[in-house]
């Protein structure tokens, strides 16, 4: 199998808080926690993976920036999953920090898409599962090596899910929900996985 490299990132609001990285490359991990976003643009220019999965919204609502919803959030609402509104204030924080990654890493040539791995993990049957079990049973199904073979952050698993996210937007194992002028959401196709 040719290698390819996928990013994921769980973006955190703000700089001084931790944000979780991880590489895919099949199926060997390398997972980290970084804050700025220098750091984040290095190591993807570092690495240069095939695509970057994103746990942010990385777009504001076209119609009314001030809204609370996306069309692709509201569809993930209408999945039964819970999703913050991006008029919190912590929310639009993120949601700024993550178009303007966005808009970097584009303008570098990367592609990016944005994932929500709490959503992902009930796509793939895994969203009653929480900590170091849901860690052995993700790296159990997807049979990964390197870093996943120590306890994990939560940031760091989020940031896995999006990595692994983005290995099945590659291999077009992905649905794609929203309004694509204004930004999709990309989850795992449960259907395509079987």
């Amino acid at each position: 199998m040719k290698s390819r490299i996928v990013a994921g990132i769980d973006l955190a609001g703000v700089e001084t808080r931790p944000t979780g990285l991880c590489f895919l490359k099949n199926c060997f991990t390398t997972l980290e926690i970084i804050h700025f976003d220098s750091e984040i643009i290095k190591r993807i220019l570092e690495k240069k993976p095939l695509v970057v999965a994103i746990d942010a919204p990385l777009s504001l609502p076209r119609e009314d920036p001030s809204a609370s919803f996306r069309e692709c959030d509201r569809a993930v609402r209408r999945m039964g999953i819970r999703i913050l509104p991006l008029s919190l204030s912590g929310m639009r924080k993120l949601t700024l920090r993550g178009i303007r990654i966005r808009e970097w890493l584009e303008i570098l040539g990367f592609t990016v898409i944005e994932t929500y791995p709490r959503a992902a993990l009930e796509l793939l049957g895994f969203s009653a599962r929480r900590g170091e079990y849901l860690r052995k049973i993700i790296v159990e199904k997807f049979g990964l090596k390197g870093d996943v073979n120590r306890e994990l952050s939560v940031h760091e698993l989020d940031a896995l899910v999006c990595a692994l996210v983005a290995r099945l937007y590659l291999e077009e194992k992905t649905i794609a929900v929203g309004d694509p002028y204004e930004m999709l959401i990309v989850l795992p196709c449960s259907q395509c996985l079987e």
